[in-house]
């Protein structure tokens, strides 16, 4: 669904399906069917995208299209679980069933993603990096979850393998980097708490921290920075 970019009917069984590298275009009987289906389960699976990065659709008549009855309620952490559950169908890895569960249950009310505590719960297992793969891919589209928590994570150890999904365009370097730059690119990102103190942040890395920081001052800012321990410890926390 976020390689698709328009889905094109002019005709009543013709159905084109414009992807970013690629097009799937085919003749049915079930064309309006099929459209309203891939319109609705978007939806659903990515209840907190934006107008912008949704797909455009044309057809004709427009009134093939169903009307959406309403806008599906956005369901616990800005709907994590649901694109969760897409972005591991997308990589072809199991899905996390304790941390669907947490974020179900426990992220009502509770806006900060501490990495950390996820590992000592042992509900990840920083042994298995491609399993944050999905999590990062949710994270990057997230609209719920305010505070940013990694600590002493031996982030750098990990993070080559999430850049591909942090970014959709080549915007990206490597490490904390890649996590402030997705930070970036996501428009409507929320975190206005960052708490990455005993970490190793290099100038790239602190560039696209400050390039995040200037954002958020233009909107509702960074009302808590930690980086403690780090190649700028010598701020603290502010």
């Amino acid at each position: 669904f976020l390689d698709l970019l328009e889905v094109l009917s002019l005709q009543p069984r013709e159905v084109n399906l414009v992807f970013s590298s690629f097009t799937i275009s085919g003749e049915t009987d079930e064309a309006d069917e099929l459209i309203n289906s891939i319109q609705r389960a978007f939806a659903l699976t990515f209840q907190s995208l934006s107008n912008q990065s949704k797909f455009s659709i044309k057809v004709v008549p427009e009134s093939r299209l169903h009307p959406m009855p309403h806008a599906p309620a956005v369901s616990s952490a800005g709907g994590f679980t649901s694109m969760y559950l897409s972005f591991c169908d997308y990589y072809g890895l199991s899905s996390n069933s304790a941390l669907c569960w947490d974020m179900d249950n426990l992220y009502t009310v509770n806006k900060k993603f501490d990495l950390n505590q996820l590992f000592a719960e042992e509900v990840l297992s920083i042994s298995s990096p491609q399993d944050l793969m999905p999590i990062f891919g949710s994270l990057f589209y997230n609209r719920w979850f305010t505070t940013l928590s990694i600590r002493d994570c031996k982030l750098n150890n990990i993070i080559s393998s999430l850049v591909d999904v942090l970014f959709k365009v080549g915007l990206g370097d490597k490490q904390f980097e890649a996590v402030f730059g997705a930070m970036c690119s996501n428009t409507h990102c929320s975190i206005t708490q960052i708490d990455i103190p005993d970490n190793e942040l290099d100038e790239k890395s602190m560039s696209s921290l400050g390039k995040y920081l200037a954002l958020a001052a233009a909107k509702n800012g960074v009302t808590r920075l930690n980086i403690s321990h780090t190649c700028m410890s010598n701020m603290r926390a502010l």
